[in-house]
Order: structure tokens, then C-alpha cells, then sequence
């Protein structure tokens, strides 16, 4: 069996996260704090989405980075929803 060339793997992620972000313009966040004190953020509209942090708003800022750097590569704007 051949392996997938690298480059047509970059270009399913980019098509997949592509689709799915311009399918929902607003992204919803969900904060979980686990045992140790940390923050973990998910979002039910980006599957690979997960990030942590010591506080909920270091968390918001880690997952608004990683959106931004996500639809920057697959050319499609988000939003996020405003802070509580």
C-alpha cells in the first residue's frame, strides 16, 4: 500500500477545516476545568480545537490564536462570541 503524499494530506486538513469553518461563522467555546486547576476549551463547531490554561481567559486567548492562525491558512474568516 503507498502512503499519502505529505502534500495531499495538508490539503485535506486545509479543505476540511475550510468547510467546517465557513459552515459555522460563529464559533461557540466550552470551558471545562479539570482536577488540576486548569481551563480546557473546546468547540463543538472545531473538532480539533482543544487548549488549556491556569486561568478561562488565558484559555479564550490560546483558542482565539489558534482560530485565527487556522482561518488564516484555510482562508476563511471566524468569529468568536464576546467575552462573559
Amino acid at each position: 500500500m503507498d502512503a499519502i503524499p505529505s502534500e495531499q494530506t495538508v490539503q485535506d486538513a486545509r479543505s476540511a477545516a475550510r468547510l467546517s469553518l465557513s459552515q459555522q461563522p460563529l464559533i461557540q467555546l466550552s470551558y471545562s476545568l479539570t482536577r488540576c486547576g486548569m481551563y480546557v476549551v473546546t468547540s463543538p463547531e472545531a473538532d480539533w480545537l482543544m487548549v488549556t490554561g491556569y486561568t478561562q481567559t488565558a484559555a479564550r486567548m490560546t483558542a482565539m490564536v489558534a482560530f485565527q492562525r487556522v482561518s488564516i491558512w484555510c482562508g476563511v474568516g471566524v468569529r468568536l462570541p464576546p467575552a462573559d
